[in-house]
């Protein structure tokens, strides 16, 4: 590990630290963390002097959060759109834990049954920054949460917060018609240009944002 270069799953740390190329030290917000190293879109960034906060619902990534990343703050926390109660669905490979009923579905003909239904009160990560003291245009928003990624932008007033940079799973993206897809079209309501894309992620920068390199036709 002490060789690797990237983190992540398919290099999304790479296309971060190329895009945040101009800036040494940021602050993240990693929704969905997970575990603080492997398959990590923010380790990177951490290695290189940034800090932020990791948020899961899956309390025993806490510890290995402590231990690999102290300067970062680790939150148990299911966000999506609303304050209420939802049910939490856990698999055996502790990445699979899901809000959305759609996922759920697919991982059972893939993983299984769950190991465990758990009723948990969801979050708004407008109120969990708000909480945090989290600065309104802090620098990347990252957004893994098994197929309830749109909810949990629902849950963000982008007239408050406004990150500068969304990094965030796609999985299904038509590129002849990307407005078609509903996180597409919520971001770029909101001001957000798409300028990189992986099989899984789409990576979002705020109009005006550029970063000081990003050319203006991009964005």
């Amino acid at each position: 590990m002490k060789n690797k270069n990237s983190w992540s799953f398919e290099g999304q740390d790479r296309i971060l630290n190329a895009v945040f190329r101009m800036k040494k030290k940021g602050f993240f917000v990693e929704v969905g963390c997970n575990h603080p190293v492997k398959n990590n879109n923010t380790y990177l960034l951490y290695k290189k002097g940034w800090k932020g906060i990791g948020i899961d619902g899956y309390k025993k990534f806490r510890n290995s959060w402590f231990k690999y990343r102290p300067k970062d703050k680790f939150i148990c926390s299911v966000i999506s759109d609303k304050n209420k109660t939802k049910q939490f669905t856990h698999f055996k490979d502790p990445t699979n834990a899901t809000l959305d009923k759609s996922t759920i579905k697919r991982y059972i003909k893939r993983l299984g049954k769950p190991i465990k239904r758990q009723t948990v009160k969801s979050y708004t990560l407008e109120s969990i920054l708000k909480k945090n003291k989290v600065k309104k245009d802090f620098d990347l928003l990252a957004i893994d949460a098994e197929g309830h990624d749109y909810e949990v932008l629902k849950g963000l007033n982008f007239k408050y917060f406004k990150p500068k940079v969304i990094l965030i799973e796609i999985r299904f993206f038509n590129f002849l018609n990307p407005l078609k897809n509903k996180i597409v079209n919520l971001l770029y309501n909101n001001r957000y240009s798409l300028i990189s894309k992986t099989p899984y992620d789409a990576i979002f920068v705020k109009k005006n944002e550029n970063l000081g390199w990003i050319p203006k036709k991009l964005l």
